[in-house]
């Protein structure tokens, strides 16, 4: 899988400065057992790249990048250790180039319409956002999105657990980073059961799970058309037409067409349905294909869990 598109589906990435080489591989065993198979290890002191090298040694099948690459002397170090991605603070292009050249993926801060545009000049669709809150935070990115619509960003610098679905809700965010998962401390006093509980609460909130709505079979196009009309009207709520579904309000889908689930369907929210798909599947929960739903941009936005609950089925909707 391509290494940003893994980013993506995880929606988040331990930015971590190794206290010991030594750690490297017991953090690296946690982060994949609680479902984090990525991480980036800064080059702020002498064994970062011994570290991403005994990562990928007794764990290949972790996703590895090498984080505050300055120099191209650092980039070289890091590729050499097998590292499987750069990251970088700021925008250098003689680094950019680099890494173009060695065929290693990279992610440099740009946080400038100019520095967005080098990046775009260089193929780059993907940046890191840095120091985010500092750069104008949440509000910053949505007006980045009309001018460059395919552009994502990873978001770091400082960043809290608690202030992580700010980031989350804004569409233009790829992932999230940050020592929030594994701090200096926490890894050189082996809090290794912080470091799983902090994983599974950050999964949480970048999956940003609620319920959206509920869908009920009416049968045909009248009787969807005619039921919505009414509870709309009871209610005062919008009565919304569509080709294949009416909603009264936001709350209540009334379909007219056949769909999955005898009586109708459940729908719960989610930031990314791609990353609520590899969550679900990772607890051997399964997506009916026939029903994925694909926006035109090729975003994943609906799906169909093969599971029902009663009489009803189950889909994931991107908020």
């Amino acid at each position: 899988m391509e290494v940003f598109q893994l980013i993506g589906e995880l929606g988040i990435v331990p930015v971590v400065e190794m206290p010991a080489i030594e750690l490297a591989g017991p953090l690296a065993g946690i982060l994949i057992k609680a479902g984090l198979p990525v991480i980036e290890i800064m080059f702020r002191n002498g064994h970062a790249a011994e570290s991403i090298r005994a990562v990928k040694k007794e764990y290949p099948q972790m996703c590895v990048g090498a984080g505050t690459i300055l120099t191209i002397g650092q980039l070289d170090s890091a590729i050499k250790a097998g590292a499987d991605f750069i990251v970088t603070p700021g925008y250098k292009q003689e680094i950019v180039e680099r890494a173009g050249q060695m065929e290693v993926p990279i992610l440099p801060g740009c946080v400038t319409p100019s520095e967005i545009e080098n990046g775009m000049g260089n193929g780059l669709s993907v940046f890191k956002y840095f120091p985010v809150k500092a750069m104008g935070g949440s509000a910053a990115l949505r007006e980045l999105e009309g001018p460059y619509p395919n552009s994502r960003f990873v978001v770091t610098g400082g960043l809290k657990m608690s202030e992580l679905e700010e980031y989350f809700s804004t569409k233009n965010v790829l992932a999230a980073g940050g020592d929030f998962i594994a701090s200096f401390d926490e890894i050189k006093n082996e809090r290794w059961e912080q470091i799983e509980k902090n994983c599974a609460q950050a999964i949480q909130l970048s999956l940003g799970f609620q319920l959206a709505h509920v869908g009920i079979n009416c049968g045909c196009n009248e009787n969807g058309d005619k039921t919505a009309g009414r509870v709309a009207d009871i209610f005062g709520l919008a009565h919304r037409k569509g080709a294949k579904s009416d909603f009264a309000g936001n709350a209540v889908e009334f379909m007219k067409e056949d769909f999955p689930g005898k009586s109708g369907h459940i729908a719960i929210g989610t930031y990314s349905v791609e990353r609520a798909v590899r969550y679900l599947k990772s607890k051997g929960i399964h997506i009916r294909e026939r029903y994925r739903n694909i926006a035109e941009d090729g975003t994943l936005i609906a799906a169909y869990l093969e599971e029902e609950v009663e009489s009803f089925a189950i889909h994931v909707v991107r908020r």
